[in-house]
């Protein structure tokens, strides 16, 4: 039986995405903004922890923040109108491919036979 990587992290990812909380974090462009914000700030503290700056560590932290939250929700808004855009767009596609094909219904098989009656 072969392991396949992509099957096993779209497993996990279903199972993280089943917990309420991280599935609402991930549907809402500006939560993950937040959360991604967070992250930084927090590597961001670890990495100049050390650092010799005229300002406090909380201050160049939080403005830092602050900066990284207001771009990444402005880019992922965007990508959010896109993905509702595509699959608008997708769904309007179904709908006229139905007209002139309607599902379930007659197909055409092949050349006709005006010989046999």
């Amino acid at each position: 039986m072969p392991f396949y990587i992509s099957d096993t992290i779209n497993y996990f990812a279903d199972a993280f995405l089943r917990v309420s909380a991280v599935r609402t974090i991930a549907n809402n462009p500006i939560y993950s903004a937040m959360m991604i914000s967070i992250v930084i700030m927090i590597i961001i503290m670890l990495i100049f922890r050390n650092v010799q700056t005229d300002e406090p560590m909380s201050t160049l932290v939080l403005r830092s923040g602050l900066w990284v939250f207001i771009f990444l929700t402005g880019a992922l808004l965007l990508h959010n109108k896109v993905l509702l855009i595509e699959t608008t767009s997708n769904d309007k596609t179904a709908a006229y491919e139905d007209i002139f094909q309607p599902r379930g219904e007659y197909t055409f098989e092949g050349p006709i036979d005006f010989t046999k009656t």
